[in-house]
């Protein structure tokens, strides 16, 4: 014997079926417009005792987050989306350190934004004597427009020894001051053809910098 649908069990799963693809269209389609308008920082600054990020679709009530603990936080009364202040977090950021920053709004948390508090040498600090105190950190930043990929060494490494790595676009590690003296902190630049065979006829760079530890 041959069973038959019946009608009204074929309306109902009829009703199920088209009233359930909208719903989970319009939460996919929230999902990324969510994801569109999250927070991104661009750049983070310190002055004095106040935290200063820059980015975008800072949404009005958002929470700057430094190491994935909330700051009190206010937007900028001119720039409310692209700037956010936190008044006295700068202090809570120790000299010489990495931190994590994020910026959690209604639509959503930012990706995480390392910055170091500190001094921090590039290229552009090249062939310059660098006066250091002991204790004193520095982070080395070293960005080539030519793509040049540098690997650095220390002399001394007695007076100056790189003690953290840490995951900022162009970093070679951060270095610390450990006793007085006068050492020289060099990079040797390479593209990535001198490492094929056979290597490309580009030029190979050095720079250096003074480190003068009082």
């Amino acid at each position: 014997m041959r069973l038959k649908a019946s009608p009204i069990a074929a309306i109902v799963a009829f009703i199920i079926a088209t009233t359930a693809v909208p719903s989970i269209s319009s939460s996919v389609c929230a999902s990324i417009l969510q994801a569109q308008n999250a927070p991104r920082i661009i750049d983070v600054r310190v002055q004095g005792r106040k935290l200063i990020l820059i980015g975008e679709n800072f949404a009005d009530g958002s929470v700057i987050l430094l190491n994935g603990e909330p700051q009190k936080t206010r937007n900028d009364e001119d720039s409310p989306t692209t700037i956010l202040i936190a008044k006295k977090a700068g202090n809570n950021i120790p000299d010489g350190t990495v931190v994590n920053i994020q910026v959690e709004s209604s639509n959503g948390v930012s990706d995480k934004f390392p910055f170091f508090k500190g001094r921090v040498v590039t290229l552009a600090d090249a062939n310059k004597i660098i006066n250091m105190k002991v204790g004193e950190r520095l982070l080395l930043v070293l960005i080539s427009p030519n793509g040049y990929d540098f690997v650095p060494s220390v002399v001394d490494e007695t007076i100056l020894r790189r003690v953290a790595d840490v995951e900022i676009a162009g970093s070679k590690g951060v270095y610390e001051a450990l006793k007085p003296g006068s050492t020289k902190l060099t990079a040797t630049g390479e593209l990535g053809c001198h490492r094929t065979v056979p290597s490309c006829q580009a030029p190979t760079l050095f720079v250096q910098f003074q480190i003068v530890v009082d």
